[in-house]
């Protein structure tokens, strides 16, 4: 059963309305400060906001070193593209496991996309290198119960996530960095329980 698919759809709206109250606050400045340069900073600001989503692997088998999706897992993956359908997506990113690659592939595909391998070893490198190849747009991160959270506090420069359990495949987080260093994160649940 899918849960809070309403509420991720809010969350997307909410980007977008994050997006005009910036635009906003633009044409209030203007008539304030009259700098052109503040201005045009102001307008940049504004052009960068980014939108990550950040999965982890759907349910895998138990046995091997690089166990494959099971029939629950696949179909998880699978309501994962279809609950991004309408989101815009300008890449999507998967460490090099048969796990989050198969999780990463369904919504790829609907996007004409191909995942992009990312090292879940030195997350650090890997937030700069999305940071730089996608300044402002949206990015779909499949990864695991540990390096999800720790990656998703990596963007935010905290500590608050804890790792997931290891029965814990629902979560889809979404975090919206703006261009003025600020960010927000909603926390979701998608397809069974």
């Amino acid at each position: 059963m899918m849960k809070n698919v309403g509420l991720l759809l809010a969350s997307i709206g909410l980007v977008a309305l994050l997006a005009m109250s910036c635009t906003k606050a633009i044409s209030s400045k203007t008539a304030t400060i009259g700098s052109k340069t503040a201005i045009a900073s102001e307008r940049q600001s504004a052009e960068k906001i980014s939108t990550f989503i950040f999965v982890r692997h759907a349910e895998k088998e138990s046995t091997g070193r690089n166990p494959n999706l099971t029939a629950k897992g696949t179909r998880r993956a699978e309501e994962l593209a279809r609950v991004l359908k309408n989101i815009p997506i300008d890449r999507v990113y998967s460490t090099n496991y048969n796990r989050t690659v198969a999780t990463a592939q369904p919504t790829a595909k609907s996007k004409n996309l191909e995942p992009i391998l990312y090292d879940p070893s030195n997350l650090a490198a890997f937030k700069d290198q999305v940071l730089s190849a996608v300044p402002s747009g949206t990015v779909l991160i499949v990864g695991h119960s540990n390096t999800t959270p720790d990656l998703i506090n990596l963007f935010r420069g905290d500590t608050s996530l804890t790792h997931l359990g290891e029965k814990e495949y629902d979560h889809l987080f979404v975090l919206t960095l703006l261009g003025n260093g600020q960010s927000k994160l909603l926390q979701l649940s998608f397809g069974e329980e």
